[in-house]
Protein backbone atom coordinates (compact mmCIF):
# COMPACT_ATOMS: atom_id res chain seq x y z
CA UNK A 1 0.00 0.00 0.00
CA UNK A 2 3.14 2.45 0.54
CA UNK A 3 4.36 1.64 -2.42
CA UNK A 4 0.94 2.87 -4.46
CA UNK A 5 1.04 5.85 -2.05
CA UNK A 6 4.19 7.02 -3.30
CA UNK A 7 4.05 5.71 -6.82
CA UNK A 8 0.61 8.34 -7.16
CA UNK A 9 2.60 10.80 -5.51
CA UNK A 10 5.34 10.61 -8.17
CA UNK A 11 2.34 10.49 -10.41
CA UNK A 12 0.97 13.56 -9.31
CA UNK A 13 4.03 15.44 -9.70
CA UNK A 14 4.82 14.68 -13.07
CA UNK A 15 1.55 15.73 -13.69
CA UNK A 16 1.88 19.28 -12.37
CA UNK A 17 5.04 19.74 -13.93
CA UNK A 18 3.73 19.03 -17.12
CA UNK A 19 0.57 21.14 -16.53
CA UNK A 20 3.30 24.05 -15.06
CA UNK A 21 5.31 24.18 -18.77
CA UNK A 22 2.35 23.53 -20.98
CA UNK A 23 1.89 27.54 -21.14
CA UNK A 24 5.11 27.95 -21.08
CA UNK A 25 6.44 29.26 -24.80
CA UNK A 26 10.01 27.84 -23.56
CA UNK A 27 8.21 24.67 -22.59
CA UNK A 28 5.60 23.60 -25.23
CA UNK A 29 6.09 20.96 -27.68
CA UNK A 30 9.13 21.44 -29.09
CA UNK A 31 7.77 20.63 -32.77
CA UNK A 32 5.48 23.59 -31.94
CA UNK A 33 2.31 21.66 -31.95
CA UNK A 34 0.99 23.13 -28.57
CA UNK A 35 2.55 26.46 -28.71
CA UNK A 36 0.02 29.34 -30.09
CA UNK A 37 0.07 32.67 -28.12
CA UNK A 38 0.28 36.15 -29.04
CA UNK A 39 1.97 39.53 -28.60
CA UNK A 40 1.70 43.39 -29.28
CA UNK A 41 4.13 45.07 -31.24
CA UNK A 42 4.82 48.43 -32.42
CA UNK A 43 7.82 49.63 -34.61
CA UNK A 44 8.98 53.48 -34.99
CA UNK A 45 11.32 54.42 -37.60
CA UNK A 46 12.80 58.46 -37.21
CA UNK A 47 9.87 59.11 -34.97
CA UNK A 48 7.05 57.56 -37.14
CA UNK A 49 5.13 54.13 -36.66
CA UNK A 50 5.20 52.19 -38.82
CA UNK A 51 1.91 50.20 -40.44
CA UNK A 52 2.64 46.64 -40.94
CA UNK A 53 -1.03 45.76 -41.74
CA UNK A 54 -0.21 45.73 -45.32
CA UNK A 55 -1.03 42.62 -47.30
CA UNK A 56 2.63 42.22 -48.04
CA UNK A 57 3.25 41.47 -44.44
CA UNK A 58 0.62 39.12 -43.63
CA UNK A 59 0.53 35.20 -43.39
CA UNK A 60 -1.93 33.74 -45.61
CA UNK A 61 -2.85 30.79 -45.05
CA UNK A 62 -6.20 28.64 -45.53
CA UNK A 63 -8.89 27.40 -42.99
CA UNK A 64 -8.25 24.04 -42.98
CA UNK A 65 -11.96 23.84 -41.29
CA UNK A 66 -10.80 23.25 -37.46
CA UNK A 67 -8.25 20.72 -38.59
CA UNK A 68 -4.59 21.11 -37.27
CA UNK A 69 -2.01 21.07 -39.62
CA UNK A 70 2.08 20.59 -38.44
CA UNK A 71 4.27 23.50 -38.20
CA UNK A 72 7.29 23.52 -40.17
CA UNK A 73 9.67 25.17 -37.37
CA UNK A 74 12.16 25.67 -40.61
CA UNK A 75 10.36 28.59 -41.70
CA UNK A 76 10.59 31.71 -39.64
CA UNK A 77 7.47 32.45 -41.02
CA UNK A 78 5.59 29.62 -39.46
CA UNK A 79 7.06 30.36 -36.33
CA UNK A 80 6.16 33.83 -35.88
CA UNK A 81 3.96 35.99 -38.24
CA UNK A 82 1.21 38.23 -38.59
CA UNK A 83 -2.21 38.24 -40.51
CA UNK A 84 -6.04 39.06 -40.89
CA UNK A 85 -4.69 43.08 -41.57
CA UNK A 86 -3.47 43.43 -37.83
CA UNK A 87 -0.26 44.68 -38.48
CA UNK A 88 0.76 45.00 -34.23
CA UNK A 89 0.09 41.60 -33.00
CA UNK A 90 2.06 38.81 -33.45
CA UNK A 91 1.30 34.80 -33.55
CA UNK A 92 3.70 32.80 -32.47
CA UNK A 93 3.19 29.26 -32.84
CA UNK A 94 7.00 27.89 -31.61
CA UNK A 95 8.86 27.67 -28.23
CA UNK A 96 11.84 30.49 -27.73
CA UNK A 97 10.75 32.89 -30.58
CA UNK A 98 12.51 36.28 -30.19
CA UNK A 99 11.43 39.53 -32.05
CA UNK A 100 14.79 39.53 -34.24
CA UNK A 101 12.55 36.51 -36.15
CA UNK A 102 9.43 38.64 -36.78
CA UNK A 103 11.56 41.11 -38.24
CA UNK A 104 13.33 38.47 -40.37
CA UNK A 105 9.63 36.88 -41.05
CA UNK A 106 8.25 40.38 -42.48
CA UNK A 107 11.74 40.88 -44.26
CA UNK A 108 12.22 43.91 -42.61
CA UNK A 109 15.76 42.84 -41.52
CA UNK A 110 17.28 46.11 -43.26
CA UNK A 111 15.72 48.43 -39.90
CA UNK A 112 18.87 47.09 -38.58
CA UNK A 113 21.13 48.88 -40.99
CA UNK A 114 19.31 52.22 -39.63
CA UNK A 115 20.03 51.10 -35.96
CA UNK A 116 17.88 50.27 -33.06
CA UNK A 117 17.49 53.20 -30.74
CA UNK A 118 15.55 51.85 -27.96
CA UNK A 119 13.68 48.94 -26.91
CA UNK A 120 10.86 48.62 -24.44
CA UNK A 121 8.80 45.62 -22.95
CA UNK A 122 5.80 46.81 -21.43
CA UNK A 123 7.26 50.35 -20.89
CA UNK A 124 10.22 48.96 -19.68
CA UNK A 125 13.80 49.75 -21.41
CA UNK A 126 14.78 46.88 -22.59
CA UNK A 127 17.76 46.99 -24.75
CA UNK A 128 18.55 43.30 -24.82
CA UNK A 129 14.53 43.15 -26.32
CA UNK A 130 15.20 42.16 -29.60
CA UNK A 131 17.13 38.87 -29.19
CA UNK A 132 14.78 37.82 -26.16
CA UNK A 133 12.13 35.17 -26.22
CA UNK A 134 8.83 36.62 -26.92
CA UNK A 135 6.36 36.51 -23.87
CA UNK A 136 2.46 35.88 -24.06
CA UNK A 137 0.61 38.80 -24.02
CA UNK A 138 3.44 41.35 -24.04
CA UNK A 139 4.04 44.43 -25.98
CA UNK A 140 7.56 45.40 -27.67
CA UNK A 141 8.11 48.98 -28.99
CA UNK A 142 11.23 49.33 -31.40
CA UNK A 143 12.41 52.78 -32.13
CA UNK A 144 15.32 52.97 -35.16
CA UNK A 145 17.05 55.82 -36.25
CA UNK A 146 16.28 59.14 -34.58
CA UNK A 147 14.38 59.53 -31.86
CA UNK A 148 12.92 62.52 -30.29
CA UNK A 149 10.92 61.44 -27.30
CA UNK A 150 10.29 57.81 -27.00
CA UNK A 151 8.31 57.97 -23.69
CA UNK A 152 4.99 59.94 -25.31
CA UNK A 153 5.58 57.34 -28.46
CA UNK A 154 5.86 54.15 -26.53
CA UNK A 155 2.08 51.90 -26.84
CA UNK A 156 0.81 49.07 -25.59
CA UNK A 157 -1.35 46.57 -27.32
CA UNK A 158 -3.72 45.72 -24.17
CA UNK A 159 -4.48 41.84 -22.86
CA UNK A 160 -7.64 42.68 -24.06
CA UNK A 161 -7.68 43.67 -27.19
CA UNK A 162 -5.17 40.57 -28.05
CA UNK A 163 -7.48 38.30 -26.71
CA UNK A 164 -10.56 39.94 -28.85
CA UNK A 165 -8.37 39.36 -31.65
CA UNK A 166 -7.67 35.38 -30.61
CA UNK A 167 -11.51 35.25 -30.54
CA UNK A 168 -11.94 36.33 -34.12
CA UNK A 169 -9.41 34.22 -35.04
CA UNK A 170 -10.59 30.73 -33.11
CA UNK A 171 -12.48 29.78 -35.76
CA UNK A 172 -9.55 29.10 -38.18
CA UNK A 173 -6.75 27.95 -35.55
CA UNK A 174 -4.31 31.05 -36.45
Amino acid sequence: MKNISILLMILLLFTGCSLKFSDDPDHADSKGDDVHYHAGLFIHVDDVRQDYSAFEYMAVKPCSGGETRPVDLTDVTERIHLHDQVGHVAHIHAPSVTWRELFESLEIEELFDIGLTTAYRDRELDMDLIDTTIRPYETANFFFGVTSSTDTMIDIVSRKEIEEIEAQLESCGS
